[in-house]
This record gives structure tokens, sequence and C-alpha cells, in this order.
């Protein structure tokens, strides 16, 4: 691991306005949005930028309620449908984590971080993820790759505040058994479309196949262990089943919450073993976006928002894309340093190079 270097004056000055604003999402990042011009959602970012960047929250549910607003837009922009109420449940859960569970992370701007990250970077090889996504998809703005990207970022942590509050419920009252009428048919889905892409088809021509194989297998391990990867999967479907019926086994959806199922990590190591890792980028667009943003974004996570832990400077160029992001100690550094090499055996990417270097926050 190279040496990890300090903070600049400069990039303290700008973390600093940041925080006297109580913004969790860093302003180089959003400033990015301003330069998009091929993804349809450009100019609800545009607009979400230019709000943003002044607005000084008072405290944690206003930035909420906030991000909230602008990602029904985006949903109702796409889809014609806003999802409200699945939105606010969400927000509402996040809430209740933080006030109940001490160890909790930040569970709500989180995903749409991961949403504006992923966004700019398919923005700039917007020709290339079209291609390894499906140009046929990609005429319809509901089916798109920055629709289904939406649905994969802002649905992938859905079930983790619900497994931690029914660990909650489990020890005042005992264990608490939730089954999943429409399991075998999600698992399916999964399963069958990543076998169909494995074997280098076109997303676009994907039909459900029942088959058992050894994914699905993996898939419903984990599902009964509780995984949040898997189970948030599950609840895309079903809320996707509720607004568009059979239509919600769009390959498009499918493919958002096949990205789920796979970005946790406790399934990596069997996932490798079994060679259904690494996933190559071609083939597999979304689940490796996913993997690569949800690893990175790291800022503004801790349930007491420590200020140290921040991005300091985002390059998407022509051929790579590098985060860097700024700890308050060396043993956090190397920690990420080592998650993100982990995340980076289980998928493959010739044309684009996607690195992460640490940095301490101890001005220069």
């Amino acid at each position: 691991m190279a040496p990890i270097h300090r903070v600049t004056k400069k990039e303290k000055a700008r973390i600093d306005e940041e925080l006297k604003l109580n913004h969790h999402i860093p302003t180089i990042l959003v400033d990015l949005l301003g330069d998009l011009s091929n993804i349809q959602f450009k100019d609800v970012l545009t607009d979400f930028m230019s709000k943003y960047k002044g607005t000084n929250f008072d405290n944690i549910e206003q930035e909420y309620n906030f991000t909230k607003d602008f990602i029904c837009r985006l949903l109702e922009s796409a889809f014609s449908n806003p999802f409200q109420g699945v939105i606010e449940k969400a927000m509402k859960l996040a809430i209740a984590e933080t006030n109940f569970v001490d160890a909790a992370r930040e569970r709500f701007i989180h995903p749409f971080q991961d949403f504006l990250l992923g966004s700019i970077i398919i923005d700039k090889f917007y020709g290339q993820f079209q291609t390894w996504f499906s140009e046929e998809l990609c005429k319809s703005k509901s089916t798109c790759v920055e629709a289904s990207w939406l649905l994969a970022s802002v649905f992938h942590d859905r079930t983790k505040p619900l497994r931690e509050l029914k660990n909650m419920i489990e020890y005042e009252e005992g264990e608490v058994v939730v089954e999943i009428p429409e399991k075998d048919e999600y698992i399916h889905a999964l399963s069958s479309l990543y076998f169909h892409l494995s074997e280098e088809k076109t997303l676009e021509s994907w039909v459900l196949d029942e088959t058992e194989n050894r994914i699905s297998q993996i898939l419903r391990e984990y599902a009964e262990a509780d995984n949040h990867g898997v189970k948030s999967s599950f609840s895309l479907l079903r809320h996707l089943q509720k607004a568009f019926g059979a239509d919600a086994f769009n390959p498009s959806y499918v493919e958002a919450a096949l990205a789920i199922a796979l970005h946790d990590s406790q399934l990596h190591e069997q996932l490798l073993s079994a060679q259904i890792l690494p996933l190559d980028i071609s083939r597999f667009p979304l689940p490796c976006l996913l993997l690569y943003c949800d690893a990175v974004q790291e800022w503004g996570r801790e349930k007491r928002y420590n200020p140290e832990v921040r991005l300091v400077n985002l390059k998407v160029e022509e051929d790579s894309v590098h985060c860097e992001i700024a700890f308050d100690q060396n043993e956090k550094a190397r920690d990420k340093f080592e998650e993100i090499a982990n995340v980076t055996r289980c998928f493959q990417s010739t044309e684009i190079s996607f690195t992460f270097s640490p940095r301490v926050y101890v001005c220069l």
C-alpha cells in the first residue's frame, strides 16, 4: 500500500464550508452534476445541484426530506411513479434506526450518494454503458441504463434498517420469522438472468427460466440468513410488482435487482468459490458499478457524523475513475483500502479502471 497523504489547506477549507452547511453530500460530487450531458436525469440533477449548494440544513431530518423530494422526482421522471410512500417509509426507517441502534450508520442519503456517483460515471462513459447494458432497452426512459441504475442504487440497502429493528424486537419478544411468499419466484428471476448474461446473451432477449442452479442455491441460503442485499433485491421486485404487475420482470428491472442481490460482501467469498464472481463489466455493468460505488461511498456514514471522513477528490477521466477519501485515522484508511481491494476482486473492467486512495484528515 502506498503512503497515506494528508489533505491540503484548500481541501480542508472546502470541507469546513460543507460542515458549516451540515451537508452530507460533498461539494466536489455536487459540482460535477453541472457537467452532465447525456443521462435523462441531467436537468433534475442540475436543479438539485443549484438548490443543495445554497441550503443550510438545521438538522439531518431536513436534509433527508430535501433528498427524498428529489429521489421521488427522479422516480417520477423515469417511471411516471414517484414511489412516494415507499421512499418516505425508507426515510422514516433510517431515522428510527439511528435513534434506536447505537452502531447504526447513515442509510438514507447514502444510497442517493451512490446514485450520484454512478450517474456521473455512466454519463461520462454513456455510449459504453448503453452498449454493455442494452441499446434496445435504452430507447425507453423507463428501461434505459440510468433508470435501472436509479432502482439499483436507491433500493440497495432497503431492508438493512428493518433487519436492525427486527433484532431489537427479537431481543424483547423472541424470534421473528418473516416468510416471503414470492421468494422462489424472485430467486428464479435473479439466477436465470445471471446465467443468461454470463453466456454473453443480450439483456433484452432474456426470458425467465425457473431451472435451479448454483447461484439460486446461494441466494436462497443467504435469504434464509436474512442477508440485506438478497432481501433488498426481493423488496425492489415486490414494490415493482405492486406498481407494474407482470412488467416488474422487465430485464432492465431484474438487472437492478441482481446488482442489489450481489453487492453485499457476505456473499462474495462463496460466489468467488463458485466462480460466479468476478463479473465482467461488459456483461454486468450495473452489478459492477454498484460494487464500486457502494464500497467507496464512506463519507458521512457514521451515526455521529465524523467530519474527518470526507471525499476530497474525484476524477472521472477518459478511461478511469478515481476517488480519494480523507480519514481521521490511518487504521480506518487501511481498512477501507483492504475492503476496496477485496471488492475489486469481484469484477473485471478492461476499458475503465476503477481505483481508490485514502488520505488522512490532518491539514498540510
